[in-house]
């Protein structure tokens, strides 16, 4: 009998349906999967792909896998199929639908190799095209805080700003004291952080989480105290204004530092946005345009509430502010969509996903504020409680 390769030494291939932009779109297992290997009548297959590192397979082997299925724009990923070059990447919202993947073989000094490999997917919705992930990856997180945390929008010598209005409303809430405990996560925190600086007093912990390493590592520059950090020292002192403790500012700074305890990748697609960490249920999440910026349509956006309500425990809170009637905003040279949402449809899509609604407030943007950065007609906030 023949010695089983090494794929590493074979020819292949990997096609899918789906081509877009500047590459395909192809199958991704994920932690939640549950395949079912068929057909597959020699070789050292094992049940996950993700784990072989040898295939001998006869020709026209078929391997079928069902389940929930993600799909993504293209990125090389080391330890599915060794050196095969299959190609995954940021993951969508997960859809039943059956992949079969054929391989073809080819007989070389008696040996077969896996020449190529095909990729056929049905019921996939392709959620996100490859122009839009592709534009995400070129997200400029210091354009966006100067476009949208700097003066204008961030003037702190008038109450009618949008800044110091969403920090009255963060301060607002956590003034009653009843929103309080272990530990509070902010989901697509984005490069800003001035979302928990009221937070900071009532939780032992803080773990901010972004889709995007460069939003990410913005955030630990300030952690860090790294020479460049965006300079969140007049948003500190403005909050500590509000609670009567102006001359504390300084107090307040490093208490937010220590409390922030990581910075860790999130993806609101997935059952488990935080994956593959694990976090037990927490005492409250705040989230800031996040939902609407990063889900196609508004069907997505409800299964991806559905997943962060998952990390918050019964009778914690979320605490979320989102644009209202906007279609697009710029961060950089990018431009960036987003879902049109209403006050009516954030109240039901919360409501829907086990909440009950403490606190709803708006913000007209005012013509003075409309600079060119986004066509925002207005902010929303909202406190609600998991039943």
């Amino acid at each position: 009998m023949a010695t089983q390769p090494e794929l590493n030494q074979t020819r292949r291939h990997v096609s899918g349906s789906g081509q877009a932009g500047r590459g395909q779109y192809c199958f991704i297992p994920g932690s939640n999967l549950q395949m079912n290997i068929q057909d597959v009548t020699a070789g050292n297959m094992q049940s996950d792909p993700a784990l072989c590192s040898k295939a001998w397979l006869p020709n026209q082997t078929q391997l079928h896998v069902s389940g929930s299925s993600r799909v993504g724009h293209l990125k090389t990923i080391k330890g599915l199929w060794p050196g095969s070059g299959w190609l995954v990447g940021p993951s969508c919202v997960g859809h039943s639908a059956v992949i079969a993947c054929t391989i073809h073989t080819e007989s070389v000094a008696g040996e077969s190799y896996i020449s190529s490999t095909e990729l056929h997917m049905s019921g996939v919705k392709m959620l996100r095209s490859a122009e839009i992930t592709d534009r995400y990856q070129l997200f400029n997180p210091q354009a966006y805080l100067q476009n949208n945390y700097t003066h204008p929008r961030a003037n702190f010598d008038s109450e009618d700003c949008v800044v110091p209005w969403k920090l009255r409303c963060f301060a607002s809430s956590f003034s009653t004291g009843e929103i309080r405990g272990q530990t509070l996560l902010d989901i697509g925190s984005g490069p800003t952080l001035y979302q928990v600086i009221s937070a900071c007093d009532f939780f032992n912990k803080i773990v901010m989480s972004d889709y995007l390493e460069v939003n990410r590592e913005e955030l630990w520059k300030w952690l860090r105290g790294d020479a460049g950090a965006f300079n969140w020292t007049p948003y500190i002192k403005y909050v500590c204004g509000l609670e009567g403790k102006s001359d504390h500012w300084e107090e307040k700074e490093r208490r937010l530092r220590e409390t922030i305890k990581d910075v860790c990748h999130c993806d609101i697609m997935q059952p488990n946005p935080l994956h593959p960490q694990v976090l037990d249920p927490v005492d409250a999440i705040s989230t800031t345009f996040c939902l609407e910026s990063v889900c196609p349509d508004k069907k997505s956006l409800e299964k991806a509430l559905g997943n962060i309500t998952s990390l918050l425990k019964p009778g914690g809170f979320l605490l979320m502010i989102g644009a209202l009637d906007e279609s697009y905003y710029l961060a950089g040279e990018v431009k960036l969509s987003v879902v049109p949402l209403d006050e009516d449809y954030v109240k039901e899509a919360v409501s829907k996903s086990g909440y009950r609604i403490c606190v709803f407030k708006t913000y007209n943007m005012p013509p003075e504020l409309k600079i060119g950065v986004d066509d925002v007609r207005g902010v929303f906030y909202l406190q609600a409680q998991k039943i």
